[in-house]
């Protein structure tokens, strides 16, 4: 159904358009008219112009002052007083004048966006565009803390190693408790890390304060080791210039005095106002310090200067360093010719007296004075052991004498009255004889304790007392195998000397080892034969018998087969009339004999048996020119 007028028309209900499945229309149809007009209670309060395609709601007909209007397919305004305050744009709102938002809530995603106003259009920045925008800098710390009013503690939370700030204003009463102490506990910086000279990186965790142009206050802890805990007030300063550490006590009223109870300057100079009391300790003065200003003396523990003691009339003089000081006069102190040096890296001395006599007096022993004690186990003393040939200069046994030494007493080599070596040189008729008190006394004859006794020379005394070598002992070892060819290889024991000497065997014996009993050794059809050979350089080879073994008794049936059987030797010289020429050594014209000693036998059966000979010879070596032609103290027989 629909309705239709032709005149006013006054409904006084409720008039409803459309239908739940139909659309609504309210049709205004002019009648060649522009603009058609919706009234509420003569209020007027929409008109639209079909025309022009404009439209408007007003709130009053008053000036019609609050309205909406509008083009159809363009913008819509929206005004305020008869001023346009809102319009929508293809490029979204304009608004004119102020924006007034009576709620804004907070939010919680996408907040590093902040508006600004581009010319009039509102856009956003990030918070990092917005402080490079004014000219800012990211904070050195992070203001990141949570603080329990519980315990009054508080908590950082930022990250990374630049910490983060406090302000703190007055005292938290801690657990709501009156007069309690407020605390902060920064946690611990890595143990084994220390942040003094040459480190730059900072302390993880400390209490700092920025000063000046870029220079900052910090006070940490720090540890080397575990246990090991040192306390650091740092200042830090770009030009290394200018840092004062200051202990200031100041005034709180007027006129507001301040004194500087103590300074310490940078490069470490300290100031203090007033006393300075060191009790139970010292005050050490290293390197080139001193203590100036020091100009009265009043009581007996009273510092006092160099002006003061020069003033006094002293002990004055000078010294060269390392000297040990000696008066030089009744108040002056110079130079000894006794000085002291360092030896080596340990804590050795060596006191050197230099061109002076030094003389101990006293009647000897430790008691009477004048005895000269060295107690140390590795104690030397050197006398004239640069005059070595070779320059020795520290002396390498408790005795060192480099040039003569004259005893002008008895010596004894002993602790007490051993006398392993006893020189007595006064009180005997003849005056002075050499004693070996510990030899003859059947206590250590011969090599019965040490292999190294074995007597391998013996000694006489030469022209003026000298001791000399007079004849040496050879041992030889030959196997059994190498015995039984000395018929067809003799065997060279000594080599035929190049100079004017030649060799006498005073004494031979041979010890004989089987392997095992009853095993025989070699057979031996002639004599075992020590032989004088000469070969000279012109002229036959001269050979003549020097000891002997009989064949009978080194090859009887005993002999062979029993082990370990010491068989002496004869000389040749002893049997003539079976050696002829035995012992003699047969020169060529004048050419003097130098005879080698020679192992052999005539005819040897060998042995496959083990065992070895042991052949000990004492030989004495005789010099032609010396020993005999030209001997210092040879007697003539006329």
């Amino acid at each position: 159904m629909a309705i239709e007028t032709y005149c006013d028309q006054t409904i006084n209900a409720t008039l409803t358009l459309g239908s739940s499945n139909s659309e609504a229309k309210l049709i205004f149809d002019a009648s060649g008219f522009d603009t058609g007009v919706i009234e509420v209670n003569s209020f007027e309060a929409m008109q639209v112009d079909a025309q022009d395609g404009l439209y408007e709601l007003m709130s009053n007909t008053s000036g019609q002052n609050h309205t909406i209007t509008g083009v159809m397919g363009s913008d819509v305004h929206l005004n305020y007083d008869g001023t346009t305050k809102l319009t929508t744009k293809d490029y979204g709102i304009l608004i004119s004048g102020e924006l007034n938002i009576s709620t804004i809530n907070n939010v919680s995603t996408d907040t590093d966006k902040f508006l600004v106003s581009d010319s009039g259009t509102v856009k956003y920045r990030t918070g990092a565009q917005v402080l490079s925008d004014i000219g800012g800098a990211p904070a050195s710390y992070i203001n990141a803390a949570t603080f329990a009013t519980g315990t009054g503690i508080i908590t950082g939370t930022g990250v990374g190693s630049a910490g983060f700030t406090v302000d703190i204003d007055g005292r938290y009463p801690v657990g709501n408790a009156a007069n309690t102490p407020f605390y902060i506990d920064l946690q611990q910086n890595p143990v084994g890390t220390t942040y003094g000279q040459g480190v730059s990186s900072l302390p993880t965790y400390y209490f700092g304060q920025r000063a000046g142009d870029n220079d900052h206050m910090r006070i940490y802890a720090e540890s080397a080791s575990t246990n090991d805990i040192t306390a650091v007030w740092q200042i830090e300063d770009d030009i290394e210039a200018g840092l004062t550490w200051l202990f200031r006590n100041k005034k709180t009223y007027s006129p507001y005095t301040a004194t500087d109870a103590l300074k310490i300057d940078g490069d470490g100079d300290v100031t203090v106002g007033k006393d300075l009391t060191v009790t139970g300790g010292d005050i050490t003065l290293s390197g080139t310090g001193r203590i100036q200003g020091i100009d009265t003396v009043s009581a007996s523990t009273d510092a006092v200067n160099k002006a003061y003691v020069d003033a006094q009339g002293g002990i004055g003089g000078s010294g060269t360093a390392s000297f040990i000081p000696m008066f030089t006069a009744g108040t002056t102190l110079g130079n000894s010719q006794i000085s002291q040096a360092n030896i080596g890296t340990g804590n050795a001395k060596r006191i050197t007296v230099s061109q002076a006599r030094m003389t101990i007096t006293g009647s000897g022993g430790d008691a009477d004075g004048g005895t000269l004690n060295l107690t140390s186990n590795s104690a030397r003393l050197g006398i004239a052991t640069v005059a070595y040939p070779g320059s020795i200069t520290e002396p390498e046994a408790s005795l060192d004498v480099g040039k003569n030494a004259r005893i002008r007493g008895s010596l004894n080599v002993g602790s007490t009255n051993e006398q392993y070596l006893f020189v007595s040189t006064t009180g005997d008729n003849p005056v002075g004889y050499v004693k070996m008190g510990y030899y003859g006394s059947g206590v250590e004859w011969g090599s019965s304790t040490s292999t190294t006794r074995t007597p391998q020379y013996t000694t006489g005394f030469g022209s003026g007392g000298k001791v000399v070598e007079d004849a040496r002992y050879y041992t030889f070892k030959i196997s059994f195998a190498n015995m039984g060819t000395i018929d067809t290889v003799p065997r060279v024991l000594i080599a035929q000397d190049t100079g004017p000497y030649t060799y006498i065997i005073e004494d031979f014996y041979v010890f004989q080892d089987n392997a095992s009993a009853g095993n025989a050794g070699p057979v031996f059809n002639s004599d075992l034969r020590l032989d004088y050979k000469w070969t000279p350089a012109v002229g036959a080879v001269r050979t003549s018998p020097a000891w002997v073994v009989p064949q009978p008794n080194i090859n009887s049936g005993t002999a062979m087969r029993t082990r370990r059987t010491l068989i002496q030797g004869v000389s040749a010289s002893a049997f003539p009339s079976g050696f002829p020429g035995g012992g003699q050594q047969e020169g060529s014209g004048t050419a003097y004999a130098r005879a080698s000693i020679i192992l052999t036998a005539d005819s040897v059966s060998s042995s496959s048996n083990s065992g070895d000979y042991y052949l000990r010879l004492k030989v004495k070596k005789v010099n032609i020119n010396n020993d005999i032609i030209n001997n210092t103290q040879i007697i003539t027989i006329t």
